[in-house]
């Protein structure tokens, strides 16, 4: 293995452990924590492609409008509208 593979892999698992340092004390600590993120990311990277930051970036804006808009258009009585239209203008106000 080549020194910049090597790392990209312990650059990654410094950063993943410092998300889960922070993340534990907002969050119930379980081992099924980040489930939801972990499906989120790899469907962003298959739509993506494995070798493009480019259509990664797409891929993502992409899933979280579509997971926005289908929170938005969910007729649940517990989860109000506007927490969701508020959620969408979020990506929005990154990029503008």
């Amino acid at each position: 293995m080549c020194q910049e593979n090597i790392g990209a892999f312990v650059l990654g698992c410094v950063m993943a452990g410092l998300a889960g340092i922070i993340a534990g004390p907002l969050t119930t600590i379980d081992p099924l924590m980040g489930g939801e993120m972990l499906i989120s990311s790899f469907v962003v990277i298959v739509i993506g492609g494995l070798g493009s930051l480019r259509g990664a970036v797409i891929a993502a804006l992409l899933i979280d409008a579509v997971q926005t808009l289908a929170e938005f258009f969910n007729t649940d009585a517990d989860h109000p509208h506007w927490v969701c239209h508020r959620s969408w203008s979020r990506p929005l106000r990154m990029w503008f």
